[in-house]
C-alpha cells in the first residue's frame, strides 16, 4: 500500500487575504460589516475605542484589515453617502408611482448629481421621470412639457435595450409617453407607429390602445380607432378614458344611443369629470331627454370650471 501524497502546501494566510483584499466586492463586505459593529456599539467616540480593539486583535483577518484599510472611516462615510442615495431614489420611485413626475425627476437628479460615478441605472430613472411628464397634462395632444426633448426619448430607449421581460415592459412604457410627444408635434404617423410599436412589446397596457385609437381618430381612421377602444376596454373594463373616447366617437358617427351607454359609464366612473358629464348631457338632450340634460347640467355647474372645449383624453396611466 503506497503512502498518500503528502498535502499541497497552501499558501500563508497573510498571503491569501491579500489577494482576497484586492476585490474591490471583498473589501466592501468586510466594510459594511465592521461599520455595523461600531454602529451597533452607539457611544460617544465608538471609533476611537473601536481602534485599540481592532490593533490588539489576535484574528489574522482584523489585523489585516487594519493593514489594508487604513481609511475605514473614509470607506464608513461612503457607505452612509450610499445609503443616502438610494433613499432618494426610493423617494423618487415613490414619487413615480404617484404621478408626481417632475419631483420624481428632480429627486433622481439630486441622487444621481450624488454618486461618486455618475451612476446610469439612476440617470436612467430620472429620464423616465422626465419623459413621463407627458402624462400630466389633461388634454390630448395640446403642448409637450418645458425642456422635454425628442432625445430624452431615444436615449431612454437606447439604456432600455434588452431581452428580459422587464427590459421591453419599460421599453413600451416609453414609446408608450414617447406617442404622445409626437402627437403633440403633430408627427401623427409617426405616434401612430410609435404606440404600435409599444403594442409590439407589451399588448396588455390599456392606455396605449386607448392613445392609439385617439391618434387613429385624429387620421379619420374611425373603424380602427373604435377597434383600439373596444380593445382598452376588454383589458380594463373601468377605464374612464376609454369609455369616454369610445363615446365621443360613437355620437360623432351617430350611434346615439350606444354614444349615452358609454358616456353614463365615464360619468360613473368619473363622477367629477367635467368633461364626461358635458358630453353625456349633450348626448341625452340629442337623445330626446332635455330634463335630464339640464339636471345634468346643474350638477355640472356646481363641479370646478370645465376647460374648453372637450378633447380625446389622455389615457390614464396609473390605470394600466
Amino acid at each position: 500500500m503506497t503512502d498518500p501524497e503528502p498535502p499541497v502546501p497552501s499558501p500563508p494566510v497573510h498571503e491569501t487575504l491579500r489577494e482576497l483584499l484586492q476585490d474591490h466586492d471583498v473589501r466592501e463586505q468586510l466594510v459594511e460589516i465592521l461599520a455595523d459593529e461600531i454602529e451597533a456599539r452607539r457611544r460617544p467616540s465608538a471609533w476611537r475605542r473601536f481602534q485599540p480593539w481592532l490593533a490588539g486583535a489576535a484574528s489574522a483577518v482584523v489585523t489585516v484589515l487594519a493593514f489594508f484599510l487604513p481609511s475605514l472611516q473614509d470607506q464608513w462615510d461612503r457607505l452612509q453617502s450610499r445609503r443616502v442615495i438610494q433613499r432618494y431614489v426610493q423617494l423618487g420611485r415613490d414619487f413615480m408611482r404617484e404621478g408626481r413626475y417632475r419631483v420624481a425627476e428632480e429627486t433622481f437628479a439630486k441622487a444621481f448629481d450624488m454618486s461618486e460615478s455618475r451612476r446610469l441605472d439612476i440617470e436612467q430613472e430620472r429620464l423616465a421621470a422626465k419623459v413621463a411628464r407627458v402624462n400630466e397634462d389633461p388634454t390630448w395632444g395640446e403642448s409637450n412639457p418645458e425642456g422635454l426633448e425628442e432625445s430624452d426619448f431615444l436615449y431612454l430607449l437606447h439604456l432600455q435595450e434588452g431581452r428580459r421581460p422587464e427590459n421591453r415592459r419599460e421599453q413600451a412604457l416609453t414609446l408608450n409617453s414617447y406617442g404622445v410627444y409626437l402627437t403633440s408635434e403633430h408627427r401623427l404617423a409617426e405616434a401612430e407607429s410609435t404606440f404600435r410599436r409599444s403594442i409590439r412589446l407589451d399588448s396588455t397596457r390599456a392606455s396605449t390602445w386607448v392613445r392609439l385609437g385617439n391618434v387613429l381618430s385624429d387620421r379619420d381612421r374611425m373603424g380602427q380607432a373604435e377597434s383600439a377602444y373596444r380593445r382598452a376596454l376588454r383589458l380594463d373594463p373601468g377605464s374612464v378614458s376609454g369609455h369616454y373616447n369610445l363615446g365621443l366617437l360613437l355620437a360623432q358617427t351617430g350611434r346615439m344611443a350606444e354614444a349615452e351607454s358609454q358616456l353614463r359609464r365615464a360619468a360613473e366612473l368619473g363622477p367629477t369629470d367635467p368633461d364626461a358629464l358635458h358630453e353625456l348631457a349633450d348626448v341625452l338632450e340629442r337623445n330626446g331627454r332635455k330634463a335630464e340634460a339640464d339636471a345634468l347640467r346643474e350638477r355640472l355647474a356646481r363641479l370646478p370650471p370645465r376647460p374648453p372645449p372637450p378633447k380625446p383624453k389622455p389615457a390614464d396611466e396609473s390605470g394600466g
